[in-house]
């Protein structure tokens, strides 16, 4: 195991799916809520980390359209609440994230911001409020919309409310394309 794949792993909640099925599930809850853009969501397996993605998304993704720019820069607060969304929610939900499962999120944000070497102050420059507001309000959308987060979950392994402890890896990688989310998903509450 890398030390990328060790990060990412919870003896809590079942190694790394129930972690990494929340936070694909709300990075899509908060595209759909916020009008964004993405393509699908994919929950992957150890078998199929990606190599090329320095560490950073390695459990799954929320594919999104290129050029990322245009869509992040026209509404940047919207975008960064989806970026940190998976974060966001893998500590409302489960009461702590996995260290290595938000870097590419960030990292995916401030590409499409240009920034080639980004601070917090440059980050709350570009956002023009501050990342704990931010993170905030995404943590209050989130929990409010819990049900369609475990709705989704629910869609793409056909577990219920127990959570992903119970999956194999076996049975993955699992993938849902941008209209079956939205369908899945329903209104926002």
């Amino acid at each position: 195991m890398t030390p990328e794949e060790a990060a990412l792993v919870c003896p809590d909640h079942g190694g790394y799916l129930s972690h990494a099925f929340i936070h694909e599930a709300a990075h899509a809850i908060v595209a759909i809520d916020r009008g964004l853009p993405f393509v699908r969501i994919t929950v992957g397996t150890p078998e199929s980390f990606d190599p090329v993605s320095q560490g950073f998304e390695l459990a799954g993704g929320l594919s999104v359209p290129e050029p990322i720019s245009e869509w992040i820069q026209p509404e940047p607060i919207a975008a960064f609440e989806m970026i940190i969304a998976g974060k966001v929610a893998e500590e409302a939900f489960l009461g702590h994230h996995l260290e290595a499962g938000w870097h590419g999120d960030l990292a995916l944000w401030c590409r499409g911001m240009e920034m080639e070497n980004p601070t917090v102050p440059l980050i709350k420059e570009a956002l023009g409020t501050s990342l704990g507001e931010v993170s905030g309000t995404g943590k209050t959308h989130l929990v409010a919309q819990y049900s369609r987060v475990r709705a989704i979950i629910t869609a793409m392994t056909g577990i219920e409310e127990s959570g992903a402890t119970e999956l194999s890896y076996d049975a993955g990688p699992w993938s849902m394309d941008h209209d079956e989310a939205v369908v899945v998903a329903g209104p926002a509450v």
